[in-house]
């Protein structure tokens, strides 16, 4: 068991040796850092090696860190995680110590792209549209899920749902929407003057 042990977390030891990946041109997301294959550890020899390198009081930052990289690997939509504590609390350690996981993004390289359509997401033809765009954002480099965000509303053929629908969007904050129509591009524009918006016809 010892022995085991040792293999399985003799790398981990060596995080303070590990620099972050280059963060890009700007555009396309950062190349993943490739490493030696690293063994499973147990929940309690990752919080070993991070007392060990830190000299943690408190654990419980690294529980949630951990929790989400498990939570993202079942089925649904991505889930989010961001510490807030006092400086030096090894925030930017722990989370720097995911970077090597599969599908692990750091926040501030993720974007958000809304997105306001006529017709339904049943749509045929709204349907080739929506994929043709999430295929060529993917030629970029953007995948929603992974480094970007993509906030969907439909407003089928009722134009009375389409100053809410673009209240909410603008709401969130996206850095740019993609719109398809006149009607609902002037009343996107009636709820911010900042935000780029994209129209498509």
């Amino acid at each position: 068991m010892a022995a085991a042990r040792s293999r399985s977390c003799g790398i981990v030891e060596k995080l303070p040796d590990w620099k972050p990946p280059p963060t890009g041109n700007g555009h396309d997301p950062a190349p993943a850092p490739q490493g030696p294959r690293v063994e499973p550890c147990t929940i309690d020899e990752t919080l070993a090696v991070f007392r060990k390198w830190l000299i943690l009081t408190d654990v419980t930052p690294i529980h949630a860190v951990l929790g989400t990289v498990a939570a993202n690997l079942l089925p649904g939509d991505p889930v989010w995680l961001g510490l807030i504590g006092p400086p030096s609390s090894a925030k930017t350690e722990i989370l720097n110590s995911t970077l090597r996981l599969p599908n692990v993004v750091q926040g501030d390289r993720v974007r958000r792209i809304g997105v306001l359509l006529g017709r339904n997401e049943n749509n045929p033809q709204q349907k080739r549209r929506l994929s043709a765009f999430t295929q060529a954002l993917a030629g970029l480099g953007w995948t929603d899920g992974r480094n970007l965000v993509m906030d969907l509303r439909w407003f089928g053929d009722a134009a009375n749902r389409i100053p809410g629908l673009a209240q909410e969007l603008v709401g969130l904050q996206p850095d740019i929407i993609l719109v398809n129509g006149t009607p609902a591009t002037v009343a996107l524009q009636r709820e911010t003057r900042t935000i780029p918006i994209v129209f498509a016809n």
